[in-house]
């Protein structure tokens, strides 16, 4: 008898550890294979490079495509060849059996939103800068070049110590004073491990806060690997926060002299120092030529409600009125760099045009205030999160997807809000930026419950993400992104990108009872052992609800399909949707 309560004991030990197994065996019978795919529609060539990837894709097990398009956001304005091109690309993945998840709703890169007003975009604010009006025009007053310290008859050592800090003088940085004042610098010794890679000159500056200021270079390059680390950059020294400039300058491996510019806002600052040269440069040799910081107005100047022009007297005491003393102002190019929904970085400035009658006099200095659109890294804008405009948009953008793909599935966009809760329209809602985009994803979600009920909604990770980028000081959010996730509940699902704290990232959105799919990246060249620490990052988390695994890329790099879904064999336990390709 005793035997046979020891076999049975055993038994259920053995019976639990059967159903322990079988829960991690659960976590990688995932049913979804997707990959992420950007295509212009409107381009023949891209849909039939489109059309091929996809029954490549299928080949080798995959069975869903996250799709994006900017044009999305604006369907009425396409010619009738995009919607011919839409439903061949939809019939071959039909026939594939490829499941198609369109990405919709552009919040942080609102092309799609900002190609239909490019006055929704999220405006900086800009306070009461000095114009002075001449010739019944008003200009920014302060005509300074900050940076103009070179003089004809110095020397190599006195030019470099003009600068308040300089990596490697005459070694790494050396300067060839010319006559009339023009200065090369001269930066080398990227390979020197005493460099890193870095070599650069800064320069400590008082200016007047909430104001723009461009700053100028002239760059010439000869073979340098990695020409993206050429920049320009401003830091804050009064007030803790983001940088002040994240435009990239689109510098070439090998190029000519060539002048770059970047605009800046001061923000709370008083003083701030701007940084010229390189970060994790590698090799090459780079040439820096008459750099210039001045006072603009007006760089990108947006209209909306929100973001109001204001003009006043140098005392603030009497305020002029626009059609009265002054014409409208505006930039009438805004967000029309080639196309709609794409901005230029600078342009010349815009100035005051005062009336035949106006109160405001020759000669007489104004303070000006107004907002403007900040550009991030490669042409990023972000559009306001409030504007009753911008739901109208989104609103059209969801029905026609919904018309056109009918889809299961949709992802919404919601990817690196790096400017936020600025405008006024934005501050008197009294919210933070995390509570702002927590009300913008529900009122987004009750708009495809209504179109839509059965559509399954999707969400990146990173702007939800506590462990990613729903924090503070993020970028030039007024405030907070923290809370953010409140905005979503248990029926949205989470495409997770936040690689470097996946283990967080996973386990607080699996405590929250959402469902995930992994959005692996294969830019980086390391790609192999990121999908390995995926796999066993998502084994370790008991319980965890994982869909599948994403095939992403920004690159448009499709060589690696085939062997990504090996990995996938190989580093998680492999389930009846997956086959190992020969």
């Amino acid at each position: 008898m005793r035997s046979i309560r020891i076999g049975y004991f055993i038994y259920l030990i053995f019976l639990f550890s059967q159903i322990g197994l079988a829960a991690d065996k659960a976590l990688f019978e995932s049913k979804y294979r997707w990959f992420y795919l950007s295509c212009n529609f409107q381009d023949n060539n891209s849909v039939e490079k489109a059309i091929s990837l996809v029954h490549t894709a299928k080949q080798y097990g995959y069975d869903g495509v996250v799709v994006a398009d900017p044009k999305f956001g604006a369907m009425k304005q396409r010619p009738l060849y995009y919607f011919t091109n839409l439903k061949k690309f939809i019939k071959s993945a039909d026939s594939a059996s490829i499941e198609i998840i369109p990405a919709v709703v552009g919040v942080g890169y609102s092309e799609s939103v900002l190609q239909n007003d490019p006055s929704l975009a999220e405006g900086i604010p800009v306070k009461d800068c000095v114009f002075k009006v001449q010739g019944k025009k008003a200009i920014v007053e302060d005509a300074n070049n900050y940076l103009d310290s070179a003089k004809a008859s110095d020397s190599e050592a006195d030019y470099l110590k003009q600068w308040d800090y300089v990596d490697q003088p005459n070694e790494f940085v050396t300067a060839q004073v010319l006559g009339a004042g023009q200065t090369i610098i001269q930066m080398k010794g990227f390979q020197n491990p005493k460099s890193k890679g870095m070599v650069r000159v800064s320069k400590k500056l008082k200016v007047q806060p909430f104001t723009q200021y461009q700053i100028d270079l002239d760059i010439k390059t000869v073979n340098v690997v990695n020409p993206g680390g050429i920049r320009i950059t401003a830091l804050g020294l009064d007030e803790k926060g983001p940088e002040l400039n994240y435009t990239s300058l689109g510098v070439k491996k090998t190029q000519n002299w060539t002048k770059h510019s970047v605009v800046i806002n001061t923000m709370a600052n008083s003083n701030i120092v701007v940084w010229m040269g390189c970060w994790g440069v590698q090799d090459g040799v780079v040439y820096l030529r008459n750099p210039a910081f001045y006072a603009v107005g007006g760089i990108n100047l947006v209209r909306r409600e929100g973001c109001p022009v204001t003009v006043t007297n140098m005392n603030g005491d009497i305020s002029y009125e626009e059609g009265k003393d002054y014409f409208r102002w505006e930039y009438k190019d805004l967000g029309n760099n080639g196309w709609m929904g794409r901005y230029h970085v600078t342009h010349p400035q815009i100035p005051i045009q005062i009336t035949p009658n106006s109160a405001i006099q020759e000669g007489q200095k104004i303070r000006v205030s107004y907002y403007h659109v900040p550009v991030i890294y490669d042409g990023q804008v972000c559009c306001c999160l409030t504007h009753p405009k911008t739901f109208t948009c989104f609103q059209d953008e969801l029905q026609n997807i919904i018309k056109v793909f009918q889809p299961k599935r949709i992802l919404l966009n919601y990817d690196e809000i790096r400017v936020a809760g600025q405008c006024e329209l934005c501050r008197t809602k009294n919210k933070t930026c995390g509570e702002l985009l927590a009300d913008h994803i529900r009122k987004i979600r009750e708009m495809i419950k209504t179109l839509s009920p059965q559509v399954t909604v999707y969400v990146w990770n990173g702007m939800f993400d506590p462990y990613h980028n729903a924090v503070d000081n993020y970028y030039f959010a007024a405030s907070t992104f923290k809370n953010s996730w409140l905005g979503l509940d248990d029926t949205v699902k989470i495409l997770n990108w936040n690689f470097p704290r996946r283990n967080e990232s996973l386990r607080f959105f699996s405590d929250k009872g959402m469902c995930q799919v992994i959005a692996s990246s294969i830019d980086a060249g390391n790609y192999e052992t990121t999908v390995r620490d995926w796999a066993n990052s998502a084994n370790s988390l008991k319980g965890l609800c994982l869909e599948g695994f994403m095939y992403t890329t920004w690159r448009q790099d499709y060589s690696k399909l085939s062997d990504y879904q090996e990995l996938l064999v190989e580093y998680t336990l492999p389930d009846k949707n997956v086959r190992k390709i020969k």
